[in-house]
């Protein structure tokens, strides 16, 4: 209808200009001087002309040129004429971009960049839950100059397109047009000479994309740092290149980790609970999410193990898995095995019970390790706490 309408005011221009040589008064003056008319009948509807005096034989006697245009024909042959009538005409038709919103899915319609995200599996929810200063850049992209590059980097590094929308998600900054491919790519060098290998990088890429936006003096800062870890009495735990490798694959995490926390978890542990240093090293190097912990969290933890569950700090540190589970829930099965009179940890006990059965696997698979009866009375024991 727009299209029309348009070829109709045009048209309507055109007839105007040729008003005298289709005007119905011009007609009837020519008829008089004996000048013969020619009327194109494709431009007129409510007239027609009789063959002896070319004089109206219906309609009204305005002008030819105010009365409504409907011919298909003509429209079409306006049209294919008039090219760049014909280009403003299709913008017409075109989805329009959102002026301002706070949703990417406003925008996932009219954005080429955001269908090939989605369409790689990235979750546009999420980033804008997580990462809501992206949304900015991310609708400004370029598919061509912006997105693909950066994933053919992701490819050359060992991803798959499957992984593509992963990593993407987690760190949306990667496609930022600040952050430069030059950058990422001094970044994944450094790594290659802390001999890092192919596969540990990818991993990396996947997992914890984050590092990848960081600058490399500061992972190289942050590298340092936990290679040669710092105690309350001005020592440091040592870690070889192979062991801090595995640490920071296994714990990504690290890498972007508050400093002073963690040095104030060694502190804790070595300090208020009087573990050692070769003790504490076992313990990050079985569970190293220990230094992420929330200093009260990990206080608790200890306590419980060491003063209620009555472990000795050699027995923790080599079953430092423990840390890993829910400290309420850990409590619970330590109180129901007392109840019973099977709460013995000691190895070289009649009765028992590794702490990995104890802590580690659901309360099915715990009462199954523990033979402590059914997963019925370990319900019913709950309900009286």
């Amino acid at each position: 209808m727009a299209q029309r309408a348009i070829a109709r005011f045009g048209l309507s221009l055109i007839r105007r200009n040729l008003k005298p040589a289709t005007s119905y008064n011009v007609c009837k003056k020519r008829s008089l001087h004996n000048t013969p008319t020619t009327v194109d009948n494709s431009l007129t509807k409510s007239y027609s002309y009789s063959t002896e005096g070319n004089n109206p034989t219906s309609g009204s006697e305005e002008s030819a040129s105010d009365e409504p245009f409907e011919n298909d024909e003509v429209i079409n042959d306006f049209m294919k004429f008039d090219e760049e009538l014909k280009e403003k005409l299709k913008t017409l038709d075109s989805v329009s971009i959102p002026r301002k919103s706070d949703s990417l899915a406003d925008y996932v319609n009219s954005s080429k960049v955001l269908q090939t995200l989605v369409m790689f599996g990235v979750e546009l929810y999420t980033i804008e839950k997580q990462f809501k200063e992206a949304l900015d850049f991310l609708v400004k992209l370029d598919l061509n100059r912006d997105v693909v590059p950066k994933l053919q980097f992701l490819k050359k590094n060992k991803l798959t397109p499957q992984e593509f929308g992963a990593t993407v998600t987690k760190n949306p900054h990667i496609l930022d047009p600040q952050n430069k491919i030059e950058d990422f790519e001094e970044m994944i060098e450094y790594l290659r000479s802390k001999k890092f290998t192919s596969k540990q990088i990818a991993s990396l890429l996947v997992r914890y994309p984050k590092f990848l936006t960081l600058s490399v003096p500061k992972i190289d800062g942050i590298l340092g740092f936990y290679q040669k870890l710092p105690t309350n009495f001005a020592n440091t735990i040592y870690f070889s290149g192979n062991q801090l490798r595995s640490l920071i694959i296994r714990c990504p995490s690290l890498l972007t980790a508050d400093l002073e926390a963690v040095f104030l978890n060694i502190k804790l542990l070595e300090q208020s609970f009087g573990f050692s240093l070769p003790q504490i090293k076992n313990m990050v190097t079985i569970y190293p999410n220990l230094l992420l912990l929330e200093m009260k969290e990990l206080e608790l933890r200890c306590r419980l193990f060491l003063f209620e569950m009555e472990l000795t700090k050699e027995e923790l540190s080599q079953a430092a898995l423990v840390f890993n589970n829910r400290r309420k829930r850990t409590e619970t099965r330590h109180y129901y095995l007392k109840s019973l009179g099977r709460n013995q940890y000691k190895p070289d006990q009649k009765g028992y019970l590794s702490m990995l059965d104890v802590v580690v696997g659901t309360d099915e698979e715990f009462c199954e390790k523990c033979k402590v009866g059914t997963i019925e009375d370990y319900e019913r024991f709950l309900k009286t706490i």
